[in-house]
């Protein structure tokens, strides 16, 4: 795996992460380590679980429509980057 699919896949994974839970995934970081309440449910859901910042999910009404993954750069860069997108779809 080349670093642009590499960094695809890991954006993709932030994304359906963040809209699975309906949070930002850089929240899920401490529910799954060692003796958290989510531990091992990163292995569940067959690797596409991304539990670091990055991953946005879009909601609107109540609703989940969506999520922005960002992936590339430094973990506060991917956040940054997620969050203007969010902002700039007016939809956080």
């Amino acid at each position: 795996m080349n670093v642009i699919s590499g960094t695809l896949n890991v954006s993709a994974n932030k994304a359906f992460t963040a809209a699975a839970f309906g949070a930002p995934t850089m929240v899920l970081s401490d529910l799954v380590q060692p003796g958290a309440p989510l531990f091992g449910f990163a292995d569940a859901m067959g690797g596409r679980f991304v539990g670091f910042a990055g991953g946005i999910p879009l909601v609107r009404d109540d609703e989940v429509i969506g999520a922005i993954g960002i992936s590339g750069g430094s973990v506060d860069q991917d956040q940054a980057i997620a969050d203007a997108g969010a902002t700039a779809l007016s939809l956080t």
